[in-house]
């Protein structure tokens, strides 16, 4: 207990945590960190290891490493609501990569920004003669932050090399490598207005929805498209894994430097942004 205590107390206060769960995921953010000149400083504790970047704009920032997945030990529901108690956070945003669902309209190494998370395992699955069906009806939609939807959308930026899509991501703990299974989500799952249309998916978002109620979320999802959820998943990722992370995270650092110098104009002496 006393050495809980002790690495607690080496912890600062933060505005805002980005959650990283693969060792690439941790590698682009960190050359990305370099090539902008922000910090990238690895520091212990008694939950493993997490970084310091230090004011990126007008926030206040670390990342933390988690397991793949929402649960477990290491999952991304333990460590958010772990490192969000002992840092005092109030926002943490899912780093990484991400399967896409319009092969016809996305590519590799485009942006997805969830404005809600679909967790797709929240159903019901009843006997039908020799085969059973699956009911998608109990699966909700979760709302992301607000002002972080706002943040990103505010300063998205159209580049030739990827675009950006806002909308539902559905997360689950299956890695899917199936069109078919990939194609059945999309169709019986309850569909969004044009706001909330489903744009990918990914394994731990809905571990975030551990840290904060409903009406009052402090979380969001950005990831970049690795694969397409299809039987060739393993073959492409080999490469398009790092683009899709590197992506991801330029695209967060540049939405926090640019709003975040705003903030910090705006108002000088306050160093702690509730989001």
């Amino acid at each position: 207990m006393d050495k809980l205590r002790e690495s607690e107390a080496d912890f600062v206060s933060c505005d805002l945590i980005l959650f990283i769960a693969t060792s690439t995921e941790k590698e682009e953010l960190e050359k990305i960190t370099m090539e902008k000149g922000v910090p990238f400083e690895k520091r212990g504790g008694a939950r493993g290891s997490h970084y310091h970047l230090g004011k990126v704009g007008g926030f206040q920032v670390m990342a933390v490493r988690t397991g793949m997945g929402p649960f477990g030990y290491g999952g991304s529901a333990s460590k958010a609501i772990y490192y969000q108690s002992v840092t005092s956070a109030t926002a943490i945003v899912q780093l990484g990569m991400a399967f896409g669902v319009w092969p016809d309209e996305q590519k590799l190494g485009d942006v997805l920004v969830s404005t809600s998370l679909l967790p797709y395992d929240n159903r019901d699955i009843m006997d039908d003669g020799d085969t059973y069906l699956t009911d998608y009806s109990r699966a909700k939609r979760h709302p992301a932050n607000g002002s972080l939807i706002d943040l990103f959308q505010t300063n998205q930026t159209a580049t030739e090399d990827h675009s950006v899509f806002f909308g539902t991501l559905l997360s689950g703990s299956a890695r899917i490598f199936s069109t078919l299974f990939r194609d059945e989500l999309l169709q019986m799952l309850p569909q969004g207005d044009e706001d909330e249309k489903i744009i990918g998916g990914e394994m731990e978002g809905m571990g975030l929805l551990s840290i904060s109620p409903p009406e009052d979320p402090i979380w969001i999802v950005v990831k970049g498209i690795s694969d397409f959820a299809d039987k060739d998943r393993n073959e492409i990722i080999k490469q398009s894994r790092p683009l899709a992370c590197r992506n991801a995270a330029s695209f967060v650092l540049n939405s926090l430097l640019s709003e975040g110098q705003d903030k910090t104009e705006q108002h000088e002496e306050v160093h702690h942004v509730r989001f």
